[in-house]
């Protein structure tokens, strides 16, 4: 009987010690900073994450649903991953989220480098001729996701104003696509 009391109080001092109390609070910091410094990317792999869950089996996605999305979201990135791997059946649901996050973060990350070419000063302002022109080159917007959002931010602007900010367009489109979540 000794035994066990002796184990589990030292069950407990090395449960304890290993793991720090604030480790669970460092991951989920870390995961809402990422959200937070891409928001769009965030929305968009929301969107998309959400279609391949309702298409996903057992926690799966076939190779064939993953061909249907790139077609349906014009993502080439996961045509291509379907077609690179097509002697695979199925991808695990949590492989493809994060490669869809990816995507949307190497587009959002372009689409702040364009911003700030039109920037010199990096003040986060630019004009809407500008913002027009690189939210256009931008993979993000030229998609099915965004491409009405940004068209409608865009024209809610007056001529006279010409200049808008860059947190602007990500405050609108959060909040536009914010209730969906």
């Amino acid at each position: 009987m000794g035994f066990y009391c002796y184990f589990e109080i030292l069950f407990y001092f090395v449960c304890v010690t290993i793991i720090p109390p604030y480790s669970a609070d460092q991951l989920t910091s870390s995961n809402n900073n990422t959200e937070t410094q891409f928001p769009l990317a965030t929305i968009c792999s929301k969107i998309v994450n959400n279609y391949l869950l309702q298409k996903s089996k057992d926690g799966k996605i076939y190779n064939r649903i993953l061909a249907e999305a790139g077609n349906k979201f014009d993502l080439c990135e996961l045509r291509t991953h379907a077609v690179n791997n097509i002697n695979v059946n199925y991808f695990d649901l949590v492989f493809i989220y994060q490669l869809v996050y990816n995507i949307f973060v190497q587009y959002e990350s372009s689409l702040k480098i364009a911003l700030s070419m039109y920037d010199p000063s990096n003040i986060g302002i630019v004009t809407i001729m500008a913002a027009s022109q690189a939210t256009s080159k931008n993979k993000l917007f030229g998609k099915k996701l965004l491409k009405n959002s940004i068209t409608n931010i865009l024209n809610q602007y007056k001529p006279e104003e010409n200049k808008l900010n860059y947190q602007d367009i990500v405050e609108k489109i959060t909040k536009e696509f914010g209730s969906q979540f």
